[in-house]
């Protein structure tokens, strides 16, 4: 995770299909969250078996919260 902290000015990132489950793709939006970036455009997470609502309901929080998201994908969790 620390290398997403570290892309500030990472646009495009597609985790899906990796089946990192829920602990592993709310690591990955913490991380992208203290990184700042304010370039990210595109967030694609499906199909990661995010099993929880309420993870679910933190990972869009977290994505809403940054500055710059127009699209957002999350097919196939929950």
């Amino acid at each position: 995770m620390s290398l997403l902290i570290s892309c500030k000015s990472l646009t495009e990132l597609n985790i899906s299909d990796g089946n990192m489950g829920t602990a592993n793709v709310l690591a990955a939006l913490r991380a992208l969250k203290k990184s700042g970036n304010k370039n990210l455009k595109t967030f694609s997470c499906n199909y990661n078996d995010v099993e929880s609502l309420k993870a679910a309901k933190e990972c869009l929080d977290i994505l809403i919260e940054l500055e710059g998201v127009k699209l957002v994908d999350f097919i196939g969790n929950v």
